[in-house]
This record gives structure tokens, C-alpha cells and sequence, in this order.
């Protein structure tokens, strides 16, 4: 099942295409033979998938100067991130966990502070 986009008003903001892990999934639609990929074990898993390459300053292979160059066959997973939601599932876990996970991964807190930011001038419906 191909997952549906949704209207993420990223503008110029390009944080999820940088130094993150981009899946590819297959089971959502994700036809890997048409993607520049590589394979690596999840850190969270441990199993072998198959992600996005990356440039050498962590960029995905697919940012380009005005955004996504593959917009519209992007993965499943670009197609379904917002920050916003990210950073109400983040606010929305124990606290415990939320501070080790905002103490100890830099990124995390990274993007929820941008979630949140997002979040306050374009609310969700």
C-alpha cells in the first residue's frame, strides 16, 4: 500500500533530509530499484535495511538547492514525516523517556524543537 502525502508546510526547512537514516519500505510502496540506496543495520532493530545514500556531508543524495528533487515518488516515509506530529508523539511519552531521549540523541531534539516551533504557526487540523 503506497503511502499518502501528507501537506507538511516544510518551506525551506530541510532537517529530516540531513544526517538521518531514510528507509526504504517496500511494504508501503517503497520500489527500492529505483532509488540510490545502501544497506545498513537499524540501530534501533538491529536488522539489515536498506536506506536512502546519503552525500558526505549527510545530506540525502535527493536534496538539491530548492528541496526534494524527487518530490512526488520521495519514499514512504518522507511522504508521512511531520515534525509536528513528531514533537506531540515526543510530548506525549513519559517524561522519563522523553528527557533521555531529548538528553542523549541530539537530533531528536533538534527536530522537536523545530516540530514545535512548526506546530505554533501551522497548527494541525
Amino acid at each position: 500500500m503506497a503511502a499518502t502525502y501528507n501537506a507538511v508546510p516544510c518551506g525551506t526547512c530541510h532537517h529530516c533530509c540531513q544526517k538521518e537514516l531514510i528507509p526504504i519500505r517496500p511494504e508501503r510502496g517503497d520500489d527500492p530499484a529505483t532509488y540510490d540506496t545502501f544497506e545498513a543495520d537499524d540501530p534501533t532493530t538491529g536488522k539489515r535495511e536498506r536506506y536512502l545514500s546519503h552525500r558526505p556531508n549527510g545530506d540525502c543524495v535527493y536534496l538539491g538547492a530548492d528541496g526534494c528533487t524527487i518530490h512526488g515518488r520521495q519514499p514512504a516515509v518522507c511522504k508521512a514525516f511531520d515534525c509536528r506530529v513528531f514533537f506531540r508523539k515526543l510530548y506525549g511519552l513519559p517524561m522519563e523517556k522523553r528527557d533521555h531521549l531529548i538528553t542523549t540523541k541530539p537530533r531528536v531534539k533538534e527536530t522537536a524543537e523545530i516540530g514545535a516551533r512548526m506546530l505554533a504557526k501551522y497548527p494541525l487540523r
